[in-house]
Parts: structure tokens; C-alpha cells; sequence
């Protein structure tokens, strides 16, 4: 892995001073861990010593299938697929579409509060009410 990638890698231990800072020369490679499809890349943090993954801090993080089955969940949902028809279809348990969705949700919250701070709104229309 080149320097370049490795400096957009940065220390999920919210902790530490370095925590969620890129390009501070703390991270180094730390080998990789086994799972299903191959294995991951790992990384640790030299300031705190703390080892993580590629997925840490992220939704698709400690979750046991594929990133795109994870964006097909969500996608259903958004597309207003209840979560007993996503379960069946995606052949998952309902509870683990019910907490893929709200760590979809947690995402989605996250990003609109750090994105639209000090936007006024100035009309909002609801066109469709999904409670599903």
C-alpha cells in the first residue's frame, strides 16, 4: 500500500488526540484478518496502539456480508420494500435488516447534521409518508 492511501487512513479511537485525523504518520499497516469473501487489510495506530480495520467507523463496519447486499437493503428501503419483504428477499434475518437500517438511518442523521448546518429551510414538501 502506497503512502498516499495509507495517509487517508486515520485512528477511529475517539480517545486519542490523533482520533479521525488524516495524514499524521501514526497509522501503519498491521496485516490483515480472515473472513468469508478473502481476507481485510488491518492498521495500528502507533500513538495509542490501537489495531483496526478498513471498515472500522464506517456502516459497513463488524457486519458479516457485503458491502452491496448492505447498500441493497437500504436501497429497498428507501424504494419503500417493508422490512419483513427485504428479509425474505435478501434471504437475512429481520433483525438484522432492521439494524442494518437503523445504522443506515444513524449515517444519514450524521451526515445532515455536519452538512446542512445553518441552512435555513425555506419550503418543505412531504410527498410520501413511509412508515414501514
Amino acid at each position: 500500500m502506497s503512502n498516499a492511501a495509507l495517509a487517508q487512513v486515520a485512528c477511529p479511537n475517539d480517545e486519542r488526540e490523533q482520533h479521525g485525523r488524516l495524514d499524521e504518520g501514526n497509522v501503519v499497516l498491521h496485516g490483515y484478518s480472515k473472513v468469508k469473501g478473502g481476507r481485510r487489510r488491518r492498521y495500528r495506530c502507533t500513538a495509542c496502539d490501537t489495531t483496526f480495520g478498513a471498515r472500522t467507523g464506517t456502516p459497513y463496519g463488524r457486519i458479516q456480508h457485503s458491502m452491496a447486499r448492505f447498500d441493497r437493503v437500504a436501497a429497498l428501503s428507501v424504494e419503500g420494500v417493508n422490512k419483513s419483504a427485504i428479509a425474505r428477499l435478501e434471504g437475512l434475518s429481520w433483525n438484522t435488516v432492521a439494524r442494518w437500517l437503523e445504522r443506515a438511518a444513524a449515517l444519514a442523521r450524521r451526515f445532515n447534521a455536519m452538512h446542512l448546518r445553518g441552512h435555513a429551510l425555506v419550503e418543505l414538501q412531504l410527498d410520501e409518508l413511509n412508515s414501514g
